[in-house]
């Protein structure tokens, strides 16, 4: 995880590559290609994490590409690292009385039920550590989630989508 620099808050970020990723499956030696954006439309055409440093660094994109093989090959110890992390985190932050929150996906989105249903189970481990994400799926937006993550539906998504989307209802 990467984080900001706050006196009040800090700031925490779980990436991933955006709209495809390349896994090895450990298991067959196959590659895998990973939608990381299911949801995403015309968004596709000004994404900001297929330019620039997301790109343009080697290190960010393999550092993306590393945690989407993780994540992919063993989704439990991937999420208990996150739990490490965001526990020696949070322990810190709470001796300084500072706030600990952490965004999932600058880039990507919840691409499989499993891995949403393993985010929402990390964050209610950590219920004084609020959690947010941006997300271009209808179903995501809409549905339960634990109190402290926050889910932001995203313009851009596909029209199937934002069809399902009352924006009067859903942040």
């Amino acid at each position: 995880m990467q984080h900001s620099d706050g006196t009040v808050s800090q700031f925490y970020n779980v990436g991933l590559p955006a709209l495809k990723g390349l896994a090895v499956d450990e298991d067959t030696g196959d590659f895998v290609v990973i939608d990381t954006c299911p949801g995403a439309g015309q968004c596709k055409l000004v994404c900001y994490a297929m330019k620039g440093g997301y790109v343009q660094w080697k290190a960010t994109s393999l550092s993306q590409t590393r945690l989407l093989n993780f994540l992919y090959n063993d989704p439990d110890s991937f999420m208990a690292m996150l739990a490490s992390e965001i526990a020696a985190i949070e322990k810190k932050n709470q001796k300084k009385k500072i706030k600990t929150i952490i965004r999932w996906h600058d880039a990507g989105d919840f691409f499989s039920p499993e891995y949403l249903d393993k985010a929402y189970e990390l964050a209610r481990k950590f219920p004084n550590v609020d959690f947010y994400a941006y997300t271009k799926l209808a179903g995501v937006a809409k549905g339960a989630k634990p109190a402290n993550f926050i889910i932001n539906f995203s313009m851009g998504a596909l029209p199937s989508q934002e069809k399902q989307i009352d924006y009067s209802q859903v942040k």
